[in-house]
């Protein structure tokens, strides 16, 4: 048997993702692996509980400490994974998210509606508004994403530039088209 791997995953689409994909690529390798999870949130002292989206936003020194939760993956629960990776291929979407804890294809314009459910009355910064859906909808999504729907938005003339703030693209000052 082969050295064992460890496979880190998280809830964010990219997490999720390769973790589909290793265990494909794993599927027939002679080798154990094994999963560690990262948990959705942690208590630390004080009252206070930090959640998180990806291992992004752990310090490689912390790792360890999350080797408490991993586990092995039976031969079962890698073919189960490698078919569920391979149903994504089949689909081939541009988009994959993760809802309610499973990946599913999903179309590009999907996280539109979120943007426009938070984008204020008034005007605000573009980087103003990355932040409230990123803050707020905890999708485990980079803001590259949201900033190039945004971009697309202002494109179509759903948002408009009325101003700049600062420097750069996140600086613009957008509103509404017809405000």
């Amino acid at each position: 048997m082969g050295e064992s791997v460890r496979i880190w995953t998280d809830f964010s689409p990219e997490g999720a993702c390769g973790t589909l994909f290793a265990a494909d690529v794993l599927l027939t390798a002679d080798c154990r692996v094994s999963l560690v999870p990262l948990p959705l949130w942690e208590e630390k002292t004080g009252n206070t509980i930090l959640e998180y989206s990806g291992w992004g936003e752990i310090p490689p020194e912390d790792f360890g400490k999350f080797l408490a939760g991993e586990r092995p993956l039976s031969k079962t629960e890698l073919r189960m994974l490698s078919g569920k990776w391979r149903t994504l291929q089949r689909e081939n979407a541009p988009l994959r998210a993760v809802i309610g804890g499973r990946v599913f294809s999903v179309e590009q314009d999907f996280y539109d509606s979120f943007i426009r459910r938070l984008f204020p009355e008034e005007s605000c910064t573009v980087g103003q508004l990355i932040g409230r859906v990123l803050g707020f909808y905890q999708f485990g999504i980079g803001d590259w994403l949201v900033a190039e729907r945004i971009r697309l938005m202002i494109s179509s003339g759903e948002l408009k530039v009325i101003g700049q703030k600062n420097k750069g693209f996140y600086g613009s000052v957008i509103s509404k088209a017809g405000k």
